[in-house]
């Protein structure tokens, strides 16, 4: 005879069934609670005759459970295609371990991209550091970004440094020179409008 708390786990995970992602999670842990409380070559019987999924699925959706045990933010996160990828036995312990680690960082990821990653990872053609990788983080696109700005003004400083090599040393010390170096702080702040307006980014400025 059936305990009354299995028969509220059974209770539990049939509501759970038809329902969000969120309760892929739950049914997981309440199917681990249920395997615990039978004995052993009961369980596989038990999911035959009391749910709508296989003894397959069973495992899928424990195994989401254990490997996300403690991390809510990746449950939110991630599409349950997705958590049942990651946490298949098989996907690269590595990579599941940055993924959960960086779980509150993390981009929506689809099937496609998650497969892909695993494959070149799996494979050793990519690592933790590459873009790949690193690409599934919100903050990514920010450093990258970022990078791309510093080298611009690199470039805009030399563009600088050109313009007053190119200026001649006599006009600049001749009585014009208060003009020609507005005029050459002129095309400097111009160059420097078109980087940033290719940043979305508008400056606004005066020379006096």
């Amino acid at each position: 005879m059936k305990s009354d708390e299995l028969k509220k786990i059974e209770t539990e995970i049939r509501s759970r069934v038809t329902k969000t992602k969120t309760n892929a999670y739950e049914i997981g842990k309440y199917l681990v609670k249920g395997k615990e409380l039978l004995s052993h070559g009961e369980f596989k019987p038990w999911i035959k005759n009391n749910f709508d999924f296989s003894y397959s699925t069973a495992n899928n959706f424990m195994n989401l459970y254990l490997t996300c045990s403690g991390n809510s933010e990746i449950v939110d996160k991630l599409k349950t295609s997705v958590l049942f990828k990651l946490s298949n036995k098989k996907f690269p312990d590595i990579l599941r371990r940055f993924l959960l680690n960086n779980a509150k960082n993390l981009k929506t990821i689809d099937q496609k991209t998650i497969n892909t990653i695993a494959t070149q990872c799996e494979k050793g053609e990519i690592n933790l550091k590459s873009p790949q990788i690193q690409k599934l983080l919100v903050n990514a696109d920010k450093k990258e970004n970022d990078d791309v700005f510093v080298v611009t003004l690199k470039k805009f400083r030399k563009s600088c440094e050109e313009l007053f090599i190119d200026t001649d040393e006599e006009m600049l010390l001749s009585s014009k020179s208060q003009t020609i170096a507005k005029s050459i702080i002129q095309k400097m702040m111009n160059h420097l409008c078109k980087i940033l307006k290719s940043k979305g980014i508008t400056l606004k400025y005066t020379i006096e």
